[in-house]
């Protein structure tokens, strides 16, 4: 079972109201993604990226979780901007569904029961 130290979770199944606050964003327009996957904004670029472990979180990482399915043609998404709220590890699904292991250093989130954070 996964552990949820110090991080507030929804066992409701349902989108806290908080997350209701949504917007649009820029994305990258290459991939496919569901659903609740965790974006990180790529400063260089100016668009949001699928968070991977290869990214560098720290409690400035401008995060945001997508509110709907993406497909490779969208340039544009829409997103639950209250996502930024702590967490030490999570596993988010990819397009593959196959599970990403995101190791961030103080990054704040309110998550959603489709995430899994690491034992």
């Amino acid at each position: 079972m996964p552990r949820y130290d110090n991080i507030q979770v929804n066992t409701g199944g349902v989108i806290p109201n908080e997350w209701n606050d949504i917007d649009t964003v820029a994305i990258q327009s290459t991939v496919d993604l569901p659903k609740y996957t965790i974006l990180l904004y790529d400063n260089t670029n100016n668009v949001y990226v699928p968070a991977n472990h290869n990214q560098n979180f720290n409690e400035n990482s401008n995060i945001v979780i997508l509110a709907q399915d993406i497909k490779s043609t969208n340039t544009t998404a829409t997103v639950f901007t209250k996502a930024v709220l702590n967490l030490n590890y999570l596993y988010v699904l990819n397009n593959l569904n196959q599970v990403v292991q995101v190791n961030p250093n103080n990054v704040n989130l309110k998550l959603h029961p489709r995430f899994k954070i690491a034992n």
